[in-house]
């Protein structure tokens, strides 16, 4: 029984290996491989809408928990603010009214939502579907990107690699919280941009996709610069090659600079949205605390 059994994960290793070593040799034209990276991904999701009667195959929609008793507001809003019938200033539609900087910058700051001016109220349901899968389009094209500039290769196996970055779980579980997708869209040409930088190269896109990154949810970008640490220390010391201290610490120090002009590229919504939260969350936490410990 236990031969059989090893018999057959053998056979299904090796099938894996030949069909892997197929998609790794099957070259494609950079146009094709960023269209199918794209393409795929949509076309998967549009299988499972027909599958579960998601709009435009049935009458369900994505609107569950928060989507649909919080974000779908703030969708709505920033439609009638992109029309020109609301302000992103200030509100009267907040409690008695008030600053709305801040929860656009949190929520709705991803350029995708400019989409919102093309859906009223009645078919917002329709747009969020219609955003989710451009995001997820586009988070499998831009880590197509990103395969293609650190190892040089583009075909059928980046594209694979990238539908499965696409249709990760965190894009499953994130699909009802969708501004939070931008940091997996933005990701990928983020770490390009600290490789480019440890190979000496401009430093242009990284500030600009992390700039853009910072612009759309500053929230998530925290978490991917993390990871972009981690990648840039793991990419120098695995690279091969010369190893310096010096280098290593003057690579990384252009690294920071660039995320700084990225982030004073984004200043007009962190500034705004910072003083917002010390006239809110933050003055109240000032005040609770110094009682709570009786001083």
């Amino acid at each position: 029984m236990r031969d059989k059994s090893h018999k057959s994960s053998e056979i299904i290793r090796q099938r894996a290996k030949t069909s892997f070593d197929f998609a790794n040799n099957f070259e494609l034209s950079p146009r094709a491989a960023y269209a199918l990276a794209f393409l795929l991904p949509c076309a998967v999701m549009l299988c499972v809408f027909a599958a579960t009667g998601v709009f435009p195959f049935g009458e369900k929609t994505l609107l569950a928990t928060d989507m649909d008793v919080q974000y779908s507001s703030f969708f709505s809003y920033l439609h009638r603010a992109l029309l020109g019938k609301e302000s992103l200033l200030y509100s009267f539609q907040k409690g008695a009214g008030g600053n709305v900087w801040g929860l656009f910058a949190y929520y709705i700051s991803s350029p995708f939502f400019l989409l919102a001016a093309f859906f009223p109220n009645s078919a917002m349901p329709e747009g969020i579907a219609l955003i989710t899968l451009l995001k997820i389009g586009t988070a499998g094209l831009t880590f197509s990107i990103f395969l293609n500039g650190v190892f040089k290769k583009r075909n059928a196996a980046t594209v694979l690699f990238s539908v499965i970055y696409a249709l990760s779980s965190y894009t499953a579980r994130y699909s009802v919280c969708i501004m939070w997708l931008d940091a997996y869209i933005w990701l990928p040409i983020i770490l390009l941009g600290a490789e480019r930088i440890s190979e000496k190269k401009s430093p242009l896109p990284f500030i600009f996709s992390y700039a853009i990154l910072m612009i759309s949810n500053y929230y998530t970008c925290f978490m991917a610069s993390i990871f972009t640490a981690i990648f840039f220390i793991y990419r120098y010391f695995t690279r091969g090659g010369e190893l310096s201290v010096r280098d290593f610490l003057k690579k990384a120090g252009v690294m920071l600079g660039s995320a700084m002009l990225g982030v004073m590229l984004g200043a007009f919504i962190l500034i705004p949205s910072f003083l917002d939260l010390s006239a809110g969350k933050l003055s109240t936490a000032s005040y609770v605390l110094p009682r709570a410990f009786g001083t």
